[in-house]
């Protein structure tokens, strides 16, 4: 049972890539650059307040010109995994990435469970070996409702240069 805080109550979803059991045959074709991801529409500039400041360039980019990656990669006995359902695609004419697509997403849905955050908890989730999504909820917009604020952490400066003001910063715009 989940205490509430009085706060609209939105659970994140969670679920392990270590935790899904999947055949080798999807396993071995989920490798395999067959999958368009396009970014969520909350990357987008006109979702961003900072959007006057930062260049959503490559965004674009991958919207226009979105190139096929593997929705698993790594090592193939404890891979990671890039997978947002609701954004990606699948050429019509593979069946078999369709039904290794399937037989993921079917998998996920079976072991993903509900985590409840109180006012003022955080989790972090690493992105590569947990998939995560919350349960739709109405917003009450009374000052109650659920708000998130993002942030990414990486282990590798050098790739964010170009979005940072200089070198030194740690703050990407």
């Amino acid at each position: 049972m989940f205490t509430s805080f009085g706060a609209v109550q939105a659970p994140t979803t969670i679920g392990y890539i270590d935790d899904l059991a999947i055949s080798d045959k999807a396993k071995k074709v989920l490798f395999e650059e067959r999958f368009v991801i396009l970014p969520d529409e909350s990357h987008r500039a006109y979702n961003n307040s900072n959007a006057h400041v930062v260049d959503f360039g490559g965004i674009d980019t991958m919207c226009e010109n979105p190139e096929p990656l593997a929705v698993l990669f790594g090592d193939p006995n404890q891979p990671y995994i890039r997978i947002d359902p609701y954004f990606m695609t699948i050429e019509p004419d593979d069946v078999e990435a369709r039904e290794a697509f399937d037989e993921l997403t079917a998998a996920m849905d079976e072991h993903m469970w509900d985590l409840q955050l109180a006012s003022g908890d955080y989790c972090v989730i690493d992105n590569h070996r947990v998939v995560h999504g919350r349960k739709p909820f109405v917003a009450r917009y009374d000052g109650t409702d659920r708000w998130l604020k993002r942030i990414s952490v990486t282990s590798d400066l050098r790739k964010s240069r170009a979005a940072r003001a200089s070198a030194s910063s740690r703050l990407m715009l």
